[in-house]
């Protein structure tokens, strides 16, 4: 894959690789596309479909092409379905996404999100994170019980204690009140010292 990234002229020499159908051209094209970062931008709209891969791998794999190559909110809002992957790496990568997001991508989540039912936790996830996690909005959606049971709210409320408190004390209790397993790992991962 290195050899192949090395020799690789133009970003546009992957799009065969992704058209092939086969999982491990998908994989190879999604790997070297996560390497070029913003130079893969231009063909984004063809890694796209791939976190929708039948294969774990080339989900993960597409999943790290995200900040690098795209700002629009409709791809972000469909990566966040991903948070409920059958593979846990996959969630952790969406989590490590959430915390890259810009105001901008915030912003545009919600402005598209707030206007339909089904996606209210989505809106209530977006408010946490672009109001901030001691904000008055913030705080009544983490303690209203109706939010208590959305992983994306209990997400995006553990990204905003981070934004707010840092890697401190505060924001390790923040992290070990959700009862979730994905921030669970998330924080060990990324927090906890061995």
């Amino acid at each position: 894959m290195n050899e192949l990234h090395n020799k690789l002229e133009d970003v546009v020499g992957l799009i065969p690789l992704i058209e092939s159908g086969n999982r491990y051209c998908h994989y190879v094209a999604a790997y070297i596309a996560a390497q070029k970062g913003e130079d893969a931008a231009s063909i984004f709209g063809y890694l796209f479909p791939l976190i929708n891969s039948q294969w774990s791998e080339v989900r993960d794999e597409a999943c790290d092409c995200f900040l690098n190559c795209t700002a629009d909110p409709a791809h972000y809002l469909a990566l966040l379905s991903l948070l409920e992957d059958e593979e846990q790496a996959i969630r952790l990568q969406v989590i490590i996404i959430l915390f890259g997001l810009s105001e901008e991508i915030m912003a545009g989540i919600y402005s598209s999100c707030k206007k339909v039912e089904p996606l209210s936790e989505v809106v209530n996830g977006m408010e946490i994170l672009m109001n901030g996690y001691e904000s008055s909005i913030s705080q009544r959606l983490i303690q209203n019980s109706n939010f208590e049971e959305s992983k994306i709210t209990k997400v995006c409320s553990y990204v905003a204690a981070y934004k707010c408190f840092g890697g401190n004390e505060g924001f390790k209790l923040i992290a070990k009140k959700y009862d979730e397993e994905d921030i669970r790992k998330h924080y060990h991962l990324y927090f906890e010292e061995d």
